[in-house]
C-alpha cells in the first residue's frame, strides 16, 4: 500500500551521506541514519518479513531505504534531527508491527510519535506544509497554510483564527463570518470541501452516502467505513487494514520481490 507508507514517512529520516548532529557521545542514536536503521529493525521482524515471503535482511534494508529517501523533504524543509525523541518512535513502531492486522489509526499514531524525531522550526504564524513543520505542538492549519495553537471549537463557536478546528460532526464553514456548523446527515446533498458529511458516512455523487464494507470497490480510506477502513492500494478494496501477506502491495514495501 505505497500511498499509506508515502505519507507515513514522509519526512522522518535522513538521506544517505546526511546525518543529525549530536554532542552526547553516548547517544544510542547519534545521527538519522542511526534512526532509520532502528526503525527497520523495529519495523522487520521475523514473523512480518516471513509472511512475506522476504528475509529480514531484505526487509531491513527497504525499510531503510524508504526512510533515507523521504528524509530529503524534512531536511530540504529545514527541520532538524532530534535523537531524544527516536526511543519513542521504535517503542511505538515495535508495539503497532506486533499486530496481525494494522488499521490507519495504528498509522496515524505510529506517525504522531515518529514525525517528532524531526523537530519543525516554524513559529506561531509562519507558513507550513504540515503539522510537523511547526514547533512544538503547534498544528499547520491546512486553510491558510500557518502555524497556530490547537484549539478543537463546539457547535456555534467561530473557527476563523489559525489552528481552530470543529469538534465531531461540525467544520468550519459560512460566509466571512466563519463559525462552527454542522456537517451534513445521509441523504443530504454535501461537497467534501464546504460542505462535508458527518464523520460515519462518506460524499458520493453529491449526496451522503453510507461508507463501504469490507470487499467493496474504494478510492481512498474516506471511503471505507470502521470495519474496513483501509482502501488496498492495489486491489482498490477496502479492507480490515495493513496485512502481511505474499503478493501483497504491502510486502513489496516490506522486501518482497
Amino acid at each position: 500500500m505505497k500511498n499509506v507508507f508515502v505519507w507515513l514517512l514522509a519526512g522522518v529520516g535522513v538521506a544517505g551521506g546526511v546525518s543529525g548532529c549530536t554532542t552526547d557521545a553516548t547517544d544510542p542514536f547519534p545521527s538519522a541514519d542511526s534512526y532509520c536503521t532502528a526503525r527497520a529493525e523495529a519495523e522487520c521482524s521475523q514473523d512480518n518479513a516471513s509472511a512475506c515471503g522476504a528475509t529480514v535482511e531484505a526487509c531491513k534494508t527497504k525499510r531503510k531505504s524508504a526512510c533515507n529517501t523521504a528524509a530529503s523533504a524534512a531536511t530540504s524543509s529545514g527541520r532538524s534531527y532530534a535523537s531524544g525523541q527516536v526511543q519513542g518512535c521504535v517503542d511505538k513502531t515495535k508495539e503497532i508491527y506486533a499486530k496481525k492486522t494494522i488499521t490507519p489509526t495504528d498509522l496515524k499514531a505510529q506517525a504522531e510519535v515518529c514525525e517528532r524525531v524531526f523537530a519543525g522550526t516554524a513559529a506561531k504564524g509562519a507558513a507550513c506544509t504540515t503539522d510537523y513543520s511547526c514547533t512544538s505542538s503547534l498544528v499547520c492549519d491546512t486553510r491558510v497554510k500557518v502555524c497556530g495553537e490547537k484549539v478543537v471549537k463546539k457547535l456555534g463557536d467561530g473557527c476563523a483564527n489559525p489552528g481552530e478546528s470543529c469538534d465531531t460532526g461540525s467544520f468550519c464553514g459560512g460566509g466571512e463570518v466563519k463559525l462552527c456548523v454542522a456537517r451534513k446527515n445521509k441523504g443530504e446533498a454535501c461537497n467534501d470541501q464546504t460542505s462535508p458529511c458527518l464523520e460515519s458516512l462518506r460524499c458520493g455523487g453529491g449526496t451522503c452516502v453510507d461508507r463501504l464494507n469490507a470487499g467493496d470497490t474504494c478510492t481512498s480510506d474516506n471511503d471505507c467505513s470502521s470495519t474496513a477502513p483501509l482502501c488496498d492500494a492495489a486491489a482498490k478494496k477496502c479492507v480490515a487494514g495493513l496485512q502481511f501477506a505474499i503478493g501483497t502491495a504491502t510486502c513489496k514495501e516490506f522486501g518482497a520481490n
